[in-house]
C-alpha cells in the first residue's frame, strides 16, 4: 500500500547587498525578543567601530573572514571590492592564506568570506590543495592536528570545488573505527568532527548518544563550559547551540521536546552575556566579558541568532553549499509501529511516489530526468529499520530488472547504497533481507499499512512544483 507523504516546506531566505548567505529560517523558538533589532543594530556598530581600528581588531585575513561572515549573518552589506582587494593581495603563490593557526586553518575561514560574498580567489588553489589531494596526506594533517580539524580541509574543498574530496569516505571510515568520540566529554572534538558529517550529508553515528552527552553538558544555567583552562562559554555554547540546530533540521521531530527545552536555557543565559559600551559616539554591543571579534561578536551571532533572540539568517547546515555538490536530497521520516525511521535519497533527477512494503521488505520510488542521461542515487536507510545479514544480499531493481553494480557499504547505523542508470522514467525499489518489527503473518493479515511520512525536500531550484499525475502532492525546496 502506498505511504501517504506530507511534504514539509520550508523556505530558504537570501539576503540582499550581494551578499548570498546561506541561511535556514528560525525553528520554532519563541522568536524574537522586542529588543531583538536593537540588539542586532547595536552589534553592527561593534562591526563598523572593528573596521574603523582595523588594525587592532582585523589585523590578519582570518580576522577579516569572520568580520565578513558576522556582517552576512547579520544581513549587513560590505564593501566587496576592498574586501577582496585585501584577501588577494595576502594570497600566498600556492593560492593559500596564512594568519595565527594553520595555513589550512586560515584558508578555510577565507574561503567562507568568498563562499558568502558569491565570489572566487584571484588566484587558483590547485597547487595548495594538491597537498593534500590523498587519503595519506589528508590523513597526516589529521594525526597532526586531530580528527576534529578534518572539517577545515574538508570545508576549504568543497567550498573551493564544489566537490567532496576523493578521501571522504575513508575519514569517515576512521573515524568510525571507534565511535568514543560521539559522547565523550570533549564536546569541542564531537562538534567539529561532526561538521563533516553535516556537510556531507552522512548520518551521525550514535545519534542518541550525541544528543545525550549534549544535553548532559549543559550547565543549570544554560551555558557549556569546555575542560581546558581557556573554558571560552560564549564559544563553547555556540557550537553547542549550533549542532542540536543541526540536529533540528537534519532530522525534524526527533527528541525535539528535549532539544527544544535546552535551547530555551540557552538562550536566556545568552541574552544574559549581553553587554554594550558606547564608542565613537555609538552604542555598540557584545556577548561576553569583553569586546572581541571571534567570541564576543561572531560566535555571539551564532548563539543569539540560533536562539532567536535577534534575526540572522544562520545556516549551519551548508544547505546552500550542499546543494551545490550533490543537487536534490529526499528526506522520508517513516513513521513505523511506534518508531520514526529516517531515510535519505540524494539523487540528480526528480523522485516522486515513494513507498514502504513491509510484506516484500523493501522501498521504491520512480526517478524522473532528461533523457539518455546517467541519473544517480545515493541512499541511506537505518539498520534498524532494513537490514541484510551480509551487504550482498541487498538488491536493487530498475523497471524490475536487477542491477549488479550497486556499491553497498555501511557503518555501525546505517547502510548506503549507491547506483547509477541511464535517465528517463525508471521505478527503483531496494529490498533487504529483514525489517523491523518482525509480526506473525496472521497479524499481518490484518493490519492495514498506512504510513504517514514527512519528507523534507532539499534542491537547487527555488521553485515549488505540484506533480499533477501523482496521488501525492511533491515539492521542492531548500532543506530546513
Amino acid at each position: 500500500m502506498k505511504s501517504q507523504m506530507l511534504v514539509v516546506v520550508l523556505a530558504l531566505s537570501l539576503i540582499c547587498n550581494s551578499i548570498a548567505v546561506r541561511a535556514l529560517p528560525q525553528h520554532s523558538l519563541s522568536f524574537l525578543l522586542s529588543e531583538g533589532s536593537q540588539m542586532e543594530q547595536e552589534i553592527n556598530n561593534s562591526l563598523d567601530y572593528m573596521m574603523k581600528n582595523n588594525q587592532t581588531y582585523l589585523s590578519n585575513p582570518e580576522q577579516l573572514s569572520l568580520w565578513v561572515a558576522s556582517k552576512a549573518f547579520l544581513g549587513r552589506s560590505v564593501n566587496a571590492t576592498e574586501a577582496f582587494d585585501y584577501f588577494n593581495s595576502r594570497q600566498e603563490s600556492d593560492g593559500a592564506w596564512s594568519g595565527t593557526q594553520t595555513r589550512m586553518f586560515t584558508t578555510h575561514r577565507v574561503l567562507l568570506a568568498y563562499y558568502l560574498l558569491n565570489a572566487t580567489p584571484a588566484q587558483s588553489l590547485d597547487a595548495f590543495f594538491s597537498d593534500y589531494d590523498t587519503w595519506a596526506e589528508a590523513r597526516n594533517y589529521m594525526l597532526l592536528h586531530d580528527s576534529r580539524n578534518m572539517y577545515h580541509v574538508i570545508f576549504a574543498w568543497v567550498s573551493y570545488y564544489w566537490s567532496y574530496p576523493p578521501w571522504i569516505n575513508d575519514f569517515f571510515n576512521e573515524v568510525e573505527t571507534d565511535l568514543s568520540w560521539t559522547n565523550s566529554w570533549d564536546f569541542h572534538k564531537r562538534t567539529h568532527i561532526l561538521y563533516s558529517y553535516v556537510i556531507a550529508r552522512r548520518p551521525f553515528p550514535n545519534l542518541d548518544g550525541i544528543i545525550n552527552a549534549t544535553l548532559d553538558e549543559q550547565m543549570p544555567d544554560g551555558h557549556w563550559e569546555m575542560s581546558s583552562p581557556s573554558s571560552r562559554p560564549v564559544y563553547s555554547t555556540s557550537i553547542q547551540i549550533s549542532l542540536l540546530n543541526q540536529i533540528l533540521k537534519l532530522y525534524p521531530n526527533y527528541r525535539e521536546s528535549e532539544i527544544m527545552v535546552s535551547l530555551e536555557k540557552a538562550k536566556v543565559w545568552v541574552n544574559s552575556t549581553y553587554r554594550t559600551v558606547v564608542l565613537d559616539e555609538q552604542v555598540c554591543g557584545y556577548f561576553g566579558d569583553a569586546l572581541s571579534l571571534e567570541d564576543a561578536i561572531f560566535t555571539g551571532i551564532l548563539s543569539a541568532g540560533q536562539t532567536g533572540l535577534m534575526p540572522a539568517n544562520i545556516d549551519m547546515t551548508y544547505q546552500d553549499l550542499y546543494s551545490k555538490i550533490t543537487g536534490t536530497c529526499y528526506i522520508f521520516i517513516v513513521p513505523f509501529y511506534g518508531s520514526d525511521y529516517t531515510i535519505t535519497i540524494v539523487c540528480n533527477s526528480s523522485l516522486t511516489n515513494f513507498d514502504f512494503n513491509s510484506f516484500l521488505k523493501q522501498i521504491s520510488f520512480n526517478v524522473t530526468g532528461s533523457a539518455t542521461t546517467i541519473g544517480y542515487c545515493h541512499v541511506s536507510i537505518p539498520k534498524a529499520f532494513m537490514w541484510s545479514d551480509l551487504l550482498s544480499q541487498w538488491s536493487v531493481t530498475i523497471d524490475s530488472t536487477l542491477i549488479d553494480t550497486t556499491q553497498v557499504t555501511e557503518n555501525s547505523t546505517y547502510t548506503f547504497l549507491t547506483f547509477t542508470f541511464i535517465l528517463s522514467t525508471r521505478q527503483i525499489a531496494i529490498q533487504a533481507t529483514n525489517v523491523i518489527p518482525e509480526f506473525p503473518s496472521i497479524a499481518v493479515l490484518v493490519i492495514t499499512l498506512v504510513i504517514t511520512s514527512f519528507v523534507v525536500v532539499l534542491s537547487k531550484n527555488m521553485t515549488i512544483e505540484r506533480k499533477s499525475k501523482s496521488s501525492y502532492k511533491i515539492r521542492k525546496k531548500y532543506f530546513s
